[in-house]
């Protein structure tokens, strides 16, 4: 940073302490802008991503050598050296990785068992985030001297992944590729071709396979809804890799928290969420992650440390109660407090699962709300619960690289560009994949976004309104709506309506004080399993 830029710092602060931090860590030649976990965390990111780009020469063959950045030999069964091309391997036994099944097309893998990262120590305070993190590497096998800790890159992953539930992931935008490391395992998470039809063909039955368990197995009134709200689901995980390239275009236009959203997914214990967490996981991992964090172990400090740790790995929490999400306040202002386009560290999306139905107001507008309104079978005793688990297990373990083809094209098209839109642009890439692989489009697939085509609060107000449980008056510029049913019965009813509609409950009514929004949300979309639109102009008719 030069003296100029620490000026303008220095005179946007009032805190005498704070200026008085700043200077020192400019003197040390450190970041001024990042917390000292942040700062550790991004100069591992910084030698990792090294460690990729030797993974990227060294894997992708030539079989020309005068093209090739450099000829080397890999000795896949004993790989040597510490830091030079010999300590990258490729991760493959006869081509088979990970899990027993080969490494699909599009992905590739490499193991770095020898690599090692070397963090300076100088300058940090004592009893600090570094203290912390220094004891629990050492624990797994890293040299902690007194100005530096040189860890292996398999042990500085692992504590990554047990201290955050996460694994260590970045999307390096000078070549186009995204990188993981998990362990000792590295992928190159970008296709360096197209796919062929056939390829695509595969992976997008894979996808149509898992959803299409709803018919199979699974007991709702709305399977063309559900199976919508799942695809979209599975659109948002093979989209939030990349979040932070869309940060940056929406950075100054927008509020980045309410265009960034979340993703919140409710329904039932046995609606099979977690499954559906481990099938996204795997999907954008190549079959590497399988599970996120638990809700017992996510708060406050753990979110704030997403904000730190430089992975664009979605983090996903599993089974929160929407009374513990309501308390962590951080999560209110997650991207708009704190994140800037010229930030070193990179933030996670977050992706949620809950038998809690909503959430309070602020959360929903900042969420893309699934409901996986499905009941799978989920004990012993269950019809088919055994044949269930075998068919689900079998499109689990399948191979697909699905991933490596979108972030080839997200990347490569610089989509996110336009600030257009978000999970909209993976939504694009999978239409042209269909054309492409020559594959008919299933007739659930959530060409505009499932949670608006297929809204679930607009079905319960629409069947209120057919049963007879509600009238409707407009009282100057507002809409009573009088409901037949228990005061307390009101609130699930506020609850679905969208914020702008200003929605107040009032003993057995709710007045809705937008009805013009109101009227023509309740007669939008077809929300049945069909696409016959039975309940069109249903409150002017109930206006009269």
């Amino acid at each position: 940073m030069f003296m100029e830029d620490l000026a303008e710092e220095l005179e946007a602060l009032d805190d005498e302490e704070e200026k008085e931090r700043r200077i020192e860590l400019w003197i040390d030649n450190r970041d001024t802008q990042l917390s000292e976990q942040g700062e550790i965390h991004a100069n591992v990111g910084d030698e990792l991503e090294e460690l990729g780009n030797e993974v990227d020469r060294v894997v992708s063959v030539s079989d020309d050598p005068d093209e090739a950045d450099e000829v080397v030999t890999i000795e896949p069964e004993e790989p040597a050296g510490e830091n030079g091309s010999d300590s990258v391997a490729p991760d493959a036994d006869d081509g088979v990785s990970n899990g027993g099944e080969p490494t699909p097309e599009g992905v590739t893998a490499a193991k770095t068992p020898e690599y090692t990262i070397t963090l300076s120590t100088q300058g940090y305070e004592n009893d600090g985030y570094v203290d912390q993190m220094k004891n629990d590497l050492k624990r797994r096998g890293a040299d902690v001297g007194a100005d530096a800790i040189t860890t292996p890159v398999e042990g500085y992953t692992n504590y990554l992944q047990t201290q955050y539930d996460v694994p260590k992931m970045w999307v390096d935008e000078d070549v186009g590729r995204v990188h993981l490391q998990h362990g000792e395992h590295h992928r190159i998470l970008t296709a360096d071709h197209e796919p062929s039809p056939e390829v695509l063909d595969a992976a997008l039955e894979n996808i149509e396979d898992y959803v299409e368990t709803i018919d199979r197995w699974g007991e709702t009134n709305n399977p063309r809804a559900v199976k919508a709200h799942m695809y979209e689901g599975i659109l948002y995980g093979l989209w939030a890799p990349f979040v932070n390239l869309y940060a940056r275009q929406f950075y100054g236009s927008v509020t980045l928290d309410n265009a960034l959203q979340y993703l919140y997914i409710f329904g039932e214990s046995d609606a099979g969420k977690d499954k559906f967490s481990e099938f996204v996981l795997r999907l954008v991992s190549d079959d590497l992650v399988r599970g996120g964090a638990d809700a017992d172990d996510v708060g406050k400090n753990q979110i704030r440390s997403l904000r730190n740790i430089d992975t664009v790995f979605p983090y996903v929490v599993s089974d929160i109660s929407k009374q513990k999400i309501e308390r962590i306040d951080t999560l209110r202002n997650f991207w708009q407090d704190s994140w800037h386009p010229s930030n070193e560290v990179a933030y996670p999306t977050v992706i949620f699962t809950s038998n809690d139905s909503r959430p309070n107001d602020w959360f929903r507008n900042r969420a893309k709300m699934l409901h996986f309104d499905v009941a799978f079978p989920s004990n012993p005793e269950d019809e088919g619960f055994y044949k269930a688990q075998e068919d689900l297990n079998e499109i689990l373990d399948a191979r697909n690289p699905i991933f490596s083809y979108v972030s080839r094209r997200i990347l490569d098209d610089e989509m996110y560009l336009d600030a257009g839109g978000t999970v909209d642009d993976v939504r694009q890439v999978f239409l042209d994949f269909y054309e492409q692989a020559g594959r008919e489009q299933p007739k659930y697939f959530p060409e505009e976004p499932a949670n608006r085509r297929f809204n679930i609060g607009k079905r319960k107000w629409r069947q209120a309104c057919e049963r007879g449980d509600v009238e409707f008056e407009r009282r100057e510029d507002h809409l009573i709506a009088d409901f037949d049913l228990e005061p307390h019965e009101l609130y699930s009813y506020r609850k679905t309506l969208p914020t702008k509609m200003r929605p107040e409950k009032s003993g057995r009514n709710i007045i809705v004080k937008n009805p013009d929004d109101f009227e023509e949300w309740l007669d939008m979309d077809d929300l049945t399993a069909n696409d016959e639109d039975s309940s069109s102009g249903i409150l002017g008719r109930l206006l009269g």
